[in-house]
């Protein structure tokens, strides 16, 4: 039987680490945990930690999608920021972020991953994204329409048009005069 050297190796190293096999002098021995794996018929080997980075929305409450990089590029930021932001930063639920980033995974890997559990979750920074409202009047029926573009995904951000339209967020006073 011809085995390369690296990949044995690369086993004895993986035992080791995960406490399967010591060595002592010239020889390995099998430790209670390797005999027990061994008795098995089971190799478990640990996993190295993976750390994703999701964009999330408190105002959209879900994950965007975009370059956050290009939007830190913008230098002309709006003077007001949106008025209407939740005034608690709510909690972002484990099933949530676990469904995410299986979503993720399974995305960018040909070869499918599975999430088993989350060590933790970590708000790393906040970024304000520029968005742009436009609003339009009708002359005809005086209707207002309201479109907001937004600069993270360069596309019209139908949710924010939905809850500036639904709460009356716009200054119609500046329009009407």
């Amino acid at each position: 039987l011809l085995v390369e050297p690296l990949f044995i190796e690369d086993i004895l190293l993986k035992m080791q680490k995960n406490g399967l096999l010591a060595q002592n002098n010239d020889s390995y021995h099998l430790t209670d945990k390797g005999r027990q794996q061994f008795s098995q018929g089971v190799f478990e080997e640990e996993l190295e930690l993976e750390t994703i980075e999701i964009l999330y929305s408190p105002v959209h409450q879900k994950r965007l999608e975009g370059d956050i990089e290009d939007v830190l590029d913008i230098d002309d930021y709006p003077d007001k920021m949106y008025a209407h932001l939740p005034e608690e930063q709510q909690e972002i639920k484990e099933e949530f972020v676990l469904q995410e980033i299986s979503s993720i995974l399974n995305d960018e890997e040909e070869r499918k991953k599975e999430v088993k559990s989350i060590i933790s979750i970590e708000h790393s920074q906040t970024n304000d994204v520029p968005c742009i409202e436009f609003i339009v009047m009708k002359e005809e029926n005086k209707e207002l329409i309201i479109r907001v573009w937004n600069t993270l995904y360069n596309n019209w951000d139908t949710h924010l048009e939905r809850e500036l339209t639904e709460k009356g967020l716009s200054n119609i006073n500046e329009i009407q005069s």
